[in-house]
């Protein structure tokens, strides 16, 4: 280091501090991240001449390649824990928020219904043909509206179920979903009686529940159809509900899948809510959710539903 011109030109010391261990041949490489960024440096000093050769340079180098994935390893670590700390506050902050809609907002919805009623009691014969239709109408929005908060309550819980994945024989979970929704629909069920799932059961029933209700409601109103169906493939299963309804326009395909979309020409009304919660399951999952419509001879919604085949 002494043959180069800048040698004992850096003040103050113009050499080495007093004190400082002699440094004939020295060698600098720096830490690169990932991203090509400088992260710091190795520098290695020694008192005789000619002792950084070639290969210990790419020693050297092999050593800050290993320095630079432990830097940003830690850069990575840090940002997950503040990550982590961010979403357990944001799940605090929805809790809270779940807490304040079901007691501070659906109280007053349950003391409107309740006074209608009550209006309606005592009023007897004496109300009107058209103030006994306006209570009821009243009863109607404020039952929408409690729809609606649980729907918004469900969007917001989804994906934090802690519900161990367990054995699931999907043309039974199916099957009950059918029931439980009581329609006077008797749709087809094309999954095999053996057909076997590893998965959390309320999130894949949360799903089945939401698009057979979907179908059911936009079926057709004089011969009403609904199939229920896997199709198996070499990747995840695709499953499917299809419905003999108006369809869905082109235009509207991706849209439904968003909070508080609906088709404003359709005789069914709805929150707007479930086919949004069934995107974001599906996701979470890392699958896809999707609908296959020509516009005026019914719809097929499909989602995948990876890592849980067991047969």
């Amino acid at each position: 280091i002494r043959e180069d011109p800048r040698y004992g030109k850096n003040a103050p010391y113009h050499g080495m501090p007093e004190g400082h261990l002699p440094v004939v041949s020295y060698m600098a490489v720096p830490v690169r991240g990932r991203g090509g960024e400088v992260l710091g440096g190795l520098f290695f000093g020694h008192k005789e001449p000619g002792i950084f050769t070639e290969h210990v340079e790419q020693l050297v180098v092999g050593i800050t390649a290993q320095a630079a994935i432990a830097m940003d390893n830690a850069a990575l670590f840090t940002k997950a824990q503040n990550l982590i700390e961010r979403l357990a506050r944001s799940n605090r902050e929805l809790d809270q928020f779940a807490y304040i809609v079901s007691h501070d907002l659906k109280a007053p919805l349950r003391g409107i219904g309740h006074l209608s009623e009550f209006i309606e009691e005592d009023m007897g014969e004496r109300i009107s043909q058209e103030g006994a239709e306006h209570l009821r109408m009243l009863r109607q929005r404020v039952k929408r509206l409690d729809q609606l908060i649980d729907g918004v309550l469900d969007y917001s819980r989804v994906g934090r179920s802690n519900n161990l994945p367990e054995m699931i024989k999907v043309g039974e979970l199916v099957a009950d979903v059918v029931s439980l929704l009581s329609p006077e629909i008797q749709p087809a069920i094309h999954i095999r009686d053996d057909f076997v799932l590893l998965s959390d059961r309320t999130q894949l029933q949360q799903v089945f529940m939401n698009l057979i209700g979907n179908a059911f409601k936009h079926a057709s109103r004089s011969r009403p159809e609904v199939e229920i169906g896997v199709d198996l493939g070499e990747g995840a299963p695709v499953f499917f509900v299809r419905d003999n309804g108006p369809g869905i326009p082109e235009a509207m395909q991706d849209r439904i899948w968003g909070i508080f979309q609906t088709l404003q020409n359709s005789s069914a009304a709805g929150t707007g809510i479930g086919l949004a919660v069934v995107r974001k399951l599906v996701e979470l999952r890392g699958g896809r959710a999707w609908v296959e419509s020509d516009g005026a001879h019914g719809s097929t919604f499909r989602f995948t539903w990876p890592g849980g085949e067991a047969n």
